[in-house]
């Protein structure tokens, strides 16, 4: 919650060019422009923001919306995650109160995925740009790229609410995802733009990029609807599917790409 919370102060203060400071406990003087967090994070330790000179108006609705929205979204994360884990206690104590004549029919343990010793999960460092003529194809070369890397989780960016697509902290506190867009067409310059700003930043613990095209990189170049410099970013690892992802999969090519994709961005 920290981090995410100091994440968010180093934005605002590169964006409006002030700093701020982070108050983990009520001042015992507030002063004028001071910004409070809602009651639910002060148990986090995290009361508010002070800005070095009061905002006007808009700017600190934006902030406070900004800390609200992020951290409020942590916060039911974070309750999820323990949810789960009493859950988890719970079915593992039921498996332990079974009469010894009971055989249960799912001996694998609940919330955990099998991982065999030789199984090798690749640090994707650079995002990629897929080509097919079918989606199914992009959807199905993404999620094989997925299932071997070390990202937590696969989210297609058309799920995101429409303003945490253009909102680059938001994005961003998505953390290490593989973030799946079907067609770049679909994409808005504004979309696109964010987007190109998130590939400008360290891939490691942010969103890593999978975007899907139907049409050759010659003709997205020539398009009025495509962002040039979000284009030429993601193209640094190119993925031209012209046989079905299956022979791809066969020929064990997928760890050609793994490996590709593993690689520092030139």
């Amino acid at each position: 919650m920290l981090k995410s919370a100091r994440a968010i102060k180093a934005y605002f203060e590169h964006k409006l060019r002030m700093p701020f400071e982070l108050l983990t406990e009520a001042p015992q003087t507030s002063m004028n422009g001071d910004i409070a967090f809602s009651a639910d994070m002060h148990p986090h330790g995290l009361w508010g923001i002070r800005p070095s000179v009061p905002l006007a108006g808009e700017q600190e609705l934006e902030v406070f919306n900004m800390f609200h929205t992020i951290l409020n979204g942590v916060d039911k994360v974070e309750q999820k995650r323990e949810d789960l884990h009493r859950l988890h206690g719970k079915l593992a104590q039921m498996h332990e109160e079974l009469p010894s004549n009971v055989i249960p029919l799912r001996r694998t343990r609940m919330f955990e995925r099998p991982t065999p010793s030789n199984d090798q999960r690749w640090v994707l460092k650079l995002d990629c740009l897929i080509e097919s003529k079918h989606v199914s194809e992009i959807h199905k070369m993404a999620m094989e790229l997925h299932a071997h890397s070390r990202r937590y989780a696969f989210v297609d960016f058309r799920d995101l609410d429409g303003t945490k697509r253009t909102n680059l902290p938001e994005l961003l506190s998505l953390g290490a995802i593989s973030l799946f867009v079907p067609e770049l067409m679909t994409l808005s310059m504004t979309e696109q733009d964010v987007l190109k700003n998130l590939m400008k930043t360290g891939t490691v613990q942010r969103p890593l990029l999978m975007v899907g095209t139907g049409l050759p990189f010659s003709e997205l170049r020539t398009l009025p609807g495509v962002h040039i410099e979000f284009l030429t970013l993601l193209s640094r690892a190119y993925i031209k599917l012209s046989k079905p992802f299956s022979e791809y999969k066969d020929q064990g090519l997928i760890h050609y790409f793994l490996d590709c994709l593993s690689q520092n961005p030139t």
